[in-house]
C-alpha cells in the first residue's frame, strides 16, 4: 500500500475536461493538455499521488482507470493504490473524510473540483477553462512546494524529449560532427578541382 504523504483528490469533469478544451478539439471527451501537464509535474515535484473524487470512479475499475490516465497522459504510477474515494452513498465531503480517516500518514493534500467541497484546502476550478495558473500556485501551497520547480520540471522533460528527437533523427552528436566535417572537407576539395580545371 502507498505510504505518501501528499494528496491530490481530484475531480475529472471540469479540471481535466472542460469546455475550452472542447471549443479546441470538438466535444467535451477531450483532455486539456494544460490541466494533465501542469498535474503531472506537481505530482513528481511534490512525489504525491492522485485519488480520484470523481462519479465516474464509483463504476470505474482500478484498471480501466489506469487506462484512463494513460489516455489522458498522466503517469499510472501517479494514482494511489487506494485509488478512489467515491462510494455509492455520503456527500464529497464525508467520501474526503472517510478516505483521509484511513490515511494517517496524509499531511498535506489538495482537493481540485469545479463544484464546492467544504473542507480545508478545496480549490475550485472553472468548469469552463480547467486548472489555471492561479489554481497551480494554491495547489502547490497547499502540497508545499514551490511552483517554479514545476515549472523546471517540465523544462527538463523537453530538454530531454528534444534531445531524443535529436537522437533519433541525426545520430550520436560526436558521429554528426565527424560526418559533417568530412563532407565539408570533400565538397572544399570539388571547388578546388574546379577552381583547377577552369585555370
Amino acid at each position: 500500500m502507498d505510504s505518501s504523504s501528499k494528496i491530490i483528490f481530484l475531480d475529472f469533469d471540469g479540471p481535466l475536461t472542460n469546455s475550452r478544451t472542447a471549443l479546441c478539439y470538438g466535444g467535451m471527451f477531450h483532455f486539456d493538455p494544460i490541466s494533465i501537464g501542469g498535474i503531472g509535474n506537481i505530482c513528481e515535484v511534490a512525489e504525491a499521488k492522485i485519488v480520484c473524487t470523481s462519479i465516474r470512479a464509483r463504476a470505474d475499475s482500478h484498471y480501466k482507470t489506469l487506462a484512463l490516465f494513460k489516455e489522458a497522459g498522466l503517469n499510472p504510477r501517479h494514482l494511489h493504490d487506494d485509488w478512489s474515494s467515491q462510494t455509492m452513498r455520503n456527500t464529497r465531503e464525508s467520501q474526503i473524510e472517510t478516505w483521509l480517516a484511513r490515511h494517517p500518514e496524509v499531511t498535506h493534500y489538495a482537493i481540485i473540483d469545479d463544484d464546492t467541497v467544504n473542507l480545508p484546502n478545496f480549490i475550485r476550478v472553472d468548469v469552463y477553462d480547467g486548472i489555471l495558473r492561479n489554481n497551480f500556485e494554491k495547489i502547490a501551497k497547499c502540497l508545499d512546494i514551490d511552483l517554479i520547480d514545476a515549472f523546471r520540471c517540465a523544462e527538463k522533460k523537453i530538454e530531454h524529449d528534444n534531445s531524443e528527437l535529436m537522437q533519433l533523427f541525426w545520430g550520436k552528436p560526436k558521429q554528426l560532427h565527424i560526418e559533417f566535417g568530412l563532407e565539408e572537407k570533400k565538397k572544399n576539395e570539388r571547388i578546388l578541382e574546379c577552381k583547377r580545371s577552369l585555370t
